[in-house]
């Protein structure tokens, strides 16, 4: 029987920026969201920074996967995915919350998803998580059915 070496921590600048941030999130308030669960379970996976974009999926995969966001060609990380690709930031500004929830420069996911559902009601919670799961399952949608949405219509159904 051979013996297992544990998995080897990765290298600080593996991570991606913001990771291990979610050790700072108040959880109560998280699983309180008003949203299906299915929702706060993707919620979790954002914080903990294991969604599988295109950046994660690389590096999984040992840099033999494109790491280009389907839409405008920038790495795809899970802060790119949501708060800085332009498409999504069409969506953003056309939905309730552009004003109200901004995203600060150099603010990262999970801070900006923490201060989100800890500063909002439940139900605006619940809201701008709609979102989020949205515009996560339009990118999937492109990227592995070839299909695109309207961005009128996304926007609407959050």
């Amino acid at each position: 029987m051979a013996i297992k070496e544990p998995p080897e921590e990765p290298e600080p600048d593996e991570v991606e920026d913001g990771a291990g941030e979610a050790d700072e999130v108040n959880w109560k308030i998280l699983w309180q969201t008003n949203c299906p669960p299915k929702i706060r379970i993707f919620l979790c996976r954002i914080m903990h920074n294991i969604l599988p974009t295109n950046v994660n999926l690389a590096k999984k995969m040992e840099d033999r996967l494109v790491k280009d966001c389907p839409y405008c060609g920038m790495e795809e990380t899970i802060h790119h995915r949501f708060l800085e690709c332009q498409w999504s930031l069409r969506m953003w500004q056309s939905s309730l919350w552009c004003d109200r929830y901004n995203y600060a420069d150099g603010e990262s996911m999970e801070k900006w998803l923490n201060h989100v559902i800890t500063t909002a009601n439940p139900d605006t919670a619940g809201g701008i998580s709609s979102l989020l799961w949205l515009l996560w399952n339009e990118r999937n949608n492109r990227q592995l059915n070839g299909e695109r949405l309207d961005e009128a219509v996304i926007a609407q159904k959050a």
